[in-house]
């Protein structure tokens, strides 16, 4: 009956596609072209055969496989067209050891594409006549030539190319940074799945924020590339803290594959990996919330930038090139770039590639290779300003100009701009009282010793006089001569400042030097209100759970009750009780369960999304988007590399309490159903939709997660909170390892790592945290129920299987080799042989005297016949 159901229901299917088909042949029967993938193509090969094209163009042929473009060969073609570049990226197919770059793959050609093939030829057969377009109209002739001498010879520069303008901030607009920074994976390639170099990666975002610090592009006009995904990785996790990252599909789904997860990766500060916020001075400018291109160079085919920076990852002494050993992805690498290219990578470890080594020898002869940038201040252009690191960036080019105080008379840093009706020479504020520590007038000011700082009510002040007042003391260390040196972080909540004189508070973005300040009151602000919320939310999850540990306890009676009747049934087969019993089981915890899920949807709710620090992020990014591009300058302010004032981290300190409760759901549960498994009859569908042994372990996992993440967080509270729901979890379990452990598991590992937690649970309540007692009382507890020998109750099966291995064989008791007897307390014991006593011994439990001499019981000792029955 079912297999004519499926049959028919696929009859109907097949009926209504080819009424479908049939609309689309009629649709398409009006039409003059018709524009398909290869793989829609397939699809609806039917429908297109009974249109009987003629004519087939197909656009990238190079990189559709040749089993597609034979599938578009269909009846009545009479001319086909393939446009495309077999000397760029070749298709893609899943399995790289049949592709064309490996000796086995050589067999196969599987990612030859038809296009390649006929315009190149094979043994025996000339090529095809092909035409090529020669006139290139993307790049500079400086760019050109780098594919011009090694895969185009006959490529010509359209005149519009010869004009197009420098790089700003960089004097050379094309260069190859020579380092000799060994890659992350170089001696360990077989445990990685992919490469990466940590130095390239922070001279790249180097770059990237010194470029966009000039205020000349657009977010789409720099793309970041690399041909690993694992530098995909580490670049998206570094870049992302300053930009909104783009990442195309594929990439996306490359990365997923690969097991890249979306965490920051905070391992990419300079070649060994330690931070160097400390080295790093305050006059930055604020976060640079920009949508940036990043991609690998496989995914990058057909899209273009006007400035592309390539990552080139290896470096080693083996010389290993990897990806970039071939000519397509090289041609394609380098034909990216518009205005300016700059490759990033160890030449030492390329120029064993031929066309590598024409590239190097092509930027060596100009001179664009050298060991450090050649930047350019765009108001000090005479400036020789060399970066040979990330540091230097931040020494010799820190606003993304120089070190050279500005000429403009309002400012004494670099970038700042000079309002006309507040010029000092030729304005009409020379009376205004500006400094408030000396009451001096703005025409007494010397601005080349007393810059001021105009805000945005229209006020203007000596910045000493400002800074005093908004407590910039509080967020940045001075040296001795009074200039900001580094970053301090506040001790106390900070205020939004105001304006000495109107009282107005000083607005977002309105005044660069006060960007920090005015950030973080309102990120103080908005966080306190939102963790107030966030308390609120929990307090409510708390008293459910209480709620529902309760309603269990009260009902453990009542169901197993409920469970015995349900046994009695399952012995007379009677299914439908079966499927009662078994609803009522999962039924159970349905309180539970939507708690979880409650719980779980509110730590979504305050995590990244709902953070003012990302609502702040979103209102920088719409504010970003209406203004005009020559405007971006005035939304500099003093930043350092690190600077997380704008994007914070998240406040995981409701988070981490959500999961906690969360944990403490999940053992009400187990407890529960420990309980239950414990004390309902054997074999009963009380027991069977329980996985202990999972929860058991789910939960552990959970409270070691917690703690770890209490720990990175300095969560003090939360730590010990993880600690004692760990514990308890372990105490729970313990003395019920058939059920909470599964076979072949070591659950002595487990007490000891609680025993170890408690101990340092009880070092962190000595301090101020634990204010009334009670956290300590409660590990030390655990202490003592932990240290304990367990021993548990000898369910009816295991007497069973002793009682069959002690009479039957041949040396069971039936053979009267032994017998079973009793101590005065009731543990069980064995005498072997011929099963009478012969000598003294004390029983392991309880310590009494058992056996005797002589085949004579010690007094207290007897038979235990139901051991032998």
């Amino acid at each position: 009956m079912l297999f004519e159901d499926i049959c028919a229901a696929n009859r109907l299917r097949n009926t209504l596609d080819s009424v479908h088909g049939e609309l689309d042949r009629r649709a398409l029967l009006t039409a003059d072209v018709i524009g398909v993938t290869t793989t829609g193509l397939a699809r609806d090969i039917a429908t297109l055969r009974k249109r009987r094209a003629k004519v087939v163009v197909c656009e990238e042929a190079a990189e559709v496989l040749e089993a597609h473009m034979i599938s578009a060969l269909m009846p009545g073609v009479e001319h086909l067209i393939q446009i495309g570049d077999h000397q760029q990226l070749r298709p893609q197919i899943n399995n790289y050891s049949l592709s064309l770059e490996t000796p086995q793959g050589m067999l196969y050609q599987v990612d030859r594409s038809q296009f390649e093939r006929l315009a190149v030829g094979e043994p025996g057969t000339p090529p095809m006549p092909i035409a090529q377009l020669n006139i290139q109209r993307r790049m500079r002739p400086q760019i050109a030539s780098l594919i011009r001498d090694t895969m185009y010879p006959a490529l010509q520069d359209h005149p519009s190319v010869s004009d197009l303008p420098d790089v700003v901030g960089v004097r050379e607009n094309v260069f190859w940074l020579d380092h000799q920074h060994m890659e992350d994976t170089a001696g360990d390639e077989g445990r990685l799945k992919s490469h990466s170099n940590k130095w390239e990666v922070s001279m790249t975002k180097a770059l990237v924020r010194h470029l966009i610090r000039q205020g000349a592009y657009k977010s789409t006009d720099i793309a970041v590339l690399t041909p690993y995904t694992g530098q995909l990785q580490k670049l998206r996790a570094s870049l992302g803290e300053d930009f909104e990252i783009s990442l195309s599909d594929k990439d996306e789904e490359k990365l997923a594959q690969e097991g890249f997860d979306l965490l920051v990766d905070t391992s990419v500060d300079g070649n060994d990996g330690k931070s160097t916020a400390s080295n790093q001075p305050s006059f930055q400018r604020k976060q640079l919330l920009d949508s940036l291109r990043l991609a690998t160079v496989d995914n990058f085919q057909g899209e273009e930038a006007q400035v592309v920076i390539v990552s080139l990852v290896r470096s080693n002494t083996s010389r290993k090139v990897g990806f970039l050993r071939t000519k397509n992805r090289i041609n394609v690498l380098l034909s990216r770039a518009q205005h300016g290219l700059y490759l990033i990578g160890n030449k030492d470890t390329y120029t064993n590639i031929p066309m590598w080594a024409n590239v190097r020898n092509q930027l060596g002869a100009v001179g664009a290779v050298g060991t450090a940038f050649n930047l350019c201040c765009p108001r000090h252009t005479d400036t020789p300003i060399q970066c040979a690191s990330p540091e230097d960036f931040i020494l010799y080019s820190p606003e993304g100009g120089c070190n050279i105080p500005c000429d403009k008379r309002l400012s004494a840093l670099c970038g700042e701009t000079c309002p006309k009706e507040h010029c000092q020479e030729c304005g009409h504020k020379a009376d205004s009282r500006v400094d408030l520590l000396e009451f001096k007038s703005y025409k007494e000011l010397d601005l080349d010793e007393t810059p001021i700082v105009v805000i945005d009510c229209g006020h203007f002040f000596t910045a000493e006089s400002v800074d005093g007042l908004v407590s910039m003391i509080q967020v940045y260390a001075t040296d001795e001569e009074g200039r900001y040196t580094g970053l301090l972080k506040p001790s106390d909540m900070l205020s939004v400042p105001c304006c000495p004189d109107c009282k107005r508070p000083i607005r977002q973005f309105a005044t660069r030097r006060f960007n920090r300040i005015v950030n973080m009151a309102v990120m103080d602000e908005t966080a306190k209100k939102f963790r107030i919320q966030g308390e609120n939310g929990l307090e409510g999850f708390r008293h459910r759970a209480a709620e529902a540990e309760k309603s269990l306890r009260g009902s453990q009676t009542v169901f197993l009750k409920a469970a015995q009747r349900m046994a009695g049934a399952e012995t007379r087969s009677n299914t439908k009780m079966k499927e009662k019993g078994s609803t009522s089981v999962t039924g159970r915890y349905s309180e539970c369960r939507a708690l979880e899920d409650d719980i779980a949807k509110f730590c979504r709710r305050m995590g990244t999304e709902q953070q003012p620090s990302k609502k702040l992020h979103d209102a920088i990014l719409k504010s970003r988007e209406r203004q005009p591009l020559d405007s971006l300058l005035g939304q500099l302010a003093i930043n350092d590399d690190n600077d997380q004032t704008m994007i914070p981290a998240p406040d995981k300190q409701i988070i981490l309490h959500g999961h906690q409760l969360l944990l403490s759901v999940g053992m009400v549960i187990l407890q529960d159903q420990v309980t239950i498994t414990k004390k309902s009859p054997t074999g009963s569908v009380t027991r069977a939709p329980f996985n202990i042994p999972k929860r058991v372990d789910t939960l552990l996992k959970g409270y070691h997660g917690l703690i770890q993440q209490a720990i990175e967080e300095k969560l003090l509270r939360v730590t010990v909170r993880g600690i004692i729901g760990y514990a308890r979890v372990m105490a729970a379990a313990h003395s019920s390892r058939s059920l909470c452990f599964a076979k072949g598991s070591k659950p002595e590992q487990y007490v000891n790592t609680a025993r170890a937690l408690l101990d340092a649970g009880v070092k962190l309540c000595n301090g101020s945290i634990d204010t009334d007692g009670s956290m300590q009382a409660e590990l030390e507890d655990l202490q003592g129920l932990l240290r304990r020998e367990w021993y548990e109750e000898v369910t009816e099966e295991e007497i069973r299987a002793i009682k069959s291995a002690m009479v039957s064989g041949p040396g069971g008791i039936s053979t009267h080799s032994g017998h079973w007897y009793k101590c005065q307390n009731g543990h069980v014991f064995a005498i072997g042989e011929c099963g009478m006593p012969m000598e003294l011994a004390r029983c392991p439990e309880c310590a009494s005297p058992i056996g005797g001499r002589s085949h004579s019981l010690v007094n207290g000792v007897s038979r235990a016949q139901e051991m032998e029955g």
